[in-house]
């Protein structure tokens, strides 16, 4: 019996089904690899979206911070905190802070008690819509459209005695600015908290009020050179703390020809205090620093350096003058804030500039190679402080300013002449400490204190 021939069975459907095998494990691993690269990716733009947001609401909060210093050193704004050219709105500072008679700094609060806090939002175009309210809560309206729009709140806050390792001390507040990515009033609002989505931060800094006037003057008339003996001025000081000096020159003064009115029961000639040597010299030419001697002892600064700070307002009048109703218009609208008159100034017209609770700091400045020049043709009166500095422009000759009176002007504070000072009329110099004490401790330049700068509780 014949056997039949067995054939061997192919392997072919076995490899096929290792292949498919290690096809789909494959597929599998490229699956996973693919899948945790995606996951990656993923985290990355998140992580990088809420970078990105952070960092606008961190910048957002520290512009608010440099706005609010800006417009501290401003004058009066809108409700909209722009400039404005009426007297009737307030500024920047005088609309949030309260400066009482010992230079302490406190946020002032509103009449209805709602909490005042400027705020600011984003136009997506590089502009910034802004609303510095007065008597009512912050009114911003939030552009349309699907951009990001960063907004900024601030408010200020009294320095208590031992925060932030300073000690508490008159002319310091602290600026604090919320920053969101967008109009929030969850995020924007103190105490505030993170709306969902959007990110935010919390800058402050310490800024001090640097004063315009860095001393007060003795007299209610001082002159850093002679004073010309037919100049018939009527001095009055009866201000026993100052001395009851009346007229207080580093030259000579004829007692002759001044009216002297000093402390009740003293003699005329004791409110006189002339040939003293302790008053800085008057030199020229004027090219260095140091020349400025009287200048500095009065502001604390050299004499450029304070025409340059942010605060000071330089008008210029030229040879042909400012009038008396220029300068009350712009001491309106810059209250605290010095006033640099380049060049003649007008006393035309029987108005009064500067008042107690605002007083006027006036440095008026002589032209090119002349000294300074007051002219009162009406009775004006000043109250405040008038600096009268020959032209800061080198010379080699002393320039002496003029105070030319046909109406009897007043000034209600004092009078400082850089160098000599002639004069015609019987212009009237009243000392007021209360006044000057004003001057040195509301008026100036708002600057950051170093160190004062954080971003954290």
């Amino acid at each position: 019996m014949s056997r039949m021939a067995v054939r061997p069975t192919p392997k072919s459907g076995q490899q096929g089904l290792a292949a498919l095998v290690v096809v789909t494990v494959l597929f599998i691993v490229t699956s996973l690899v693919a899948a945790y690269t995606s996951r990656n990716l993923v985290f990355e733009q998140r992580t990088s979206a809420n970078q990105y947001r952070s960092t606008q609401a961190l910048e957002a909060a520290e512009a608010g911070v440099e706005w609010a210093l800006a417009l501290l050193n401003s004058g009066v704004i809108t409700a909209n905190c722009q400039a404005s050219t009426s007297s009737a709105d307030t500024s920047f500072r005088t609309r949030y802070l309260n400066i009482d008679a010992t230079g302490r700094i406190t946020p002032r609060p509103s009449a209805s008690g709602v909490a005042l806090w400027p705020s600011c939002v984003s136009d997506g175009s590089g502009g910034w819509t802004c609303n510095c309210p007065s008597n009512a809560a912050p009114n911003v309206t939030a552009p349309t459209g699907t951009g990001v729009f960063p907004a900024f709140r601030v408010m200020f806050a009294t320095v208590s005695p031992g925060a932030g390792g300073l000690p508490s001390r008159p002319g310091v507040v602290r600026i604090i600015s919320n920053g969101c990515t967008r109009l929030d009033n969850t995020c924007l609002n103190f105490p505030s908290a993170a709306a969902e989505g959007e990110a935010r931060a919390t800058v402050s800094v310490l800024v001090a009020l640097a004063g315009a006037l860095g001393s007060k003057p003795l007299a209610p008339l001082t002159v850093g050179g002679n004073l010309q003996n037919s100049f018939a001025v009527i001095a009055s000081n009866t201000d026993t703390a100052s001395g009851g000096i009346a007229i207080h020159a580093k030259g000579t003064v004829d007692t002759s020809a001044p009216t002297l009115i000093g402390i009740p029961g003293a003699p005329a000639t004791q409110s006189v205090l002339d040939g003293d040597t302790t008053l800085p010299l008057y030199e020229y030419p004027l090219t260095t620093p140091h020349k400025w001697g009287l200048f500095t002892q009065t502001f604390k600064a050299w004499a450029p350096s304070y025409r340059d700070q942010p605060a000071t307002v330089v008008v210029p009048c030229a040879d042909t003058g400012c009038s008396a109703a220029e300068i009350r218009a712009k001491v309106l609208l810059n209250p605290g804030r010095p006033l640099w008159i380049q060049g003649h100034l007008l006393l035309d017209d029987a108005i009064e500039i500067g008042t107690a609770d605002t007083p006027a700091l006036l440095i008026v400045n002589g032209g090119a190679g002349v000294g300074a020049r007051v002219t009162a043709s009406a009775g004006a009166t000043v109250r405040g402080m008038i600096y009268m500095q020959p032209s800061l422009v080198a010379h080699s000759t002393p320039l002496t300013s003029l105070w030319s009176d046909t109406a009897g002007a007043t000034v209600q504070g004092a009078l400082i002449s850089e160098g000599d000072l002639n004069g015609t009329g019987s212009p009237t110099f009243i000392y007021d400490a209360a006044i000057l004490n004003r001057l040195r401790l509301a008026t100036g330049s708002f600057v950051r204190v170093p160190g004062g700068w954080k971003d954290f509780p």
